[in-house]
């Protein structure tokens, strides 16, 4: 039995599958995938149908590329939810006209584009996919049921492999929308004030997932 750790495919499905040819990945051996899956290449949408039915032997951990594609979902529900938009979770138009929505509120509201879908992928799936807001919601549960922070794996006796989420030289850098969810329990995902006269406090992109 072989072991296999990859992290940062970012939509690179094509290469990802060559990848596992080369290796001559099998049902014997295992595949650790560390996080950061989609985002920026081309075939996201690919990565996210293989993600949906990957195999008992892979094991997914949650990148911060997931989990803000997972909130940028959740944004998107609330937005629905508190906006009386009762938009039909099948259609593939009210997801694209509640984007729309969306992305005309940031606007509106002079947000930092770094708050919502940062990589156009959402607006890809819905516009090149005809993605749903179920497809969306299913997507990112299964982002939210792979494993986030700290892990360790013995793979064989004696040896250890530790895969961790968001730290880097021992240190662990905790981002502003947590800080400021704290204490602004009210808040929606994103860490965004719905209600007027909030402040919006600057986003720092997250550090990934590293092998140790």
């Amino acid at each position: 039995m072989s072991v296999y750790v990859m992290s940062d495919i970012h939509g690179c499905y094509q290469e990802f599958q060559e990848m596992l040819s080369k290796i001559g990945f099998s049902p014997a051996d295992r595949l650790i995938l560390a996080g950061d899956c989609i985002d920026r290449g081309k075939d996201t949408y690919k990565m996210l149908r293989w993600i949906e039915n990957c195999p008992e032997n892979v094991v997914l951990l949650r990148g911060n590329h997931e989990e803000e594609f997972a909130q940028t979902v959740d944004f998107m529900l609330e937005f629905d939810q508190k906006q009386d938009l009762c938009s039909d979770f099948t259609s593939n138009g009210d997801a694209v006209s509640l984007y729309q929505t969306v992305r005309y509120f940031f606007q509106k509201e002079n947000l930092p584009s770094l708050y919502f879908d940062v990589y156009g992928t959402i607006h890809r799936l819905l516009r090149e996919n005809g993605a749903a807001l179920k497809d969306l919601i299913r997507w990112a549960r299964r982002m939210r049921e792979a494993t986030g922070g700290y892990q360790r794996f013995l793979f064989q006796p004696g040896k250890v492999l530790s895969v961790c989420q968001g730290r880097k030289s021992g240190t662990w850098r905790e981002k502003p929308r947590d800080s400021h969810r704290r204490t602004h329990p009210h808040c929606g995902p994103l860490g965004i004030c719905l209600q007027p006269g909030q402040s919006f406090p600057p986003l720092r992109r997250g550090q990934g997932l590293h092998v140790l």
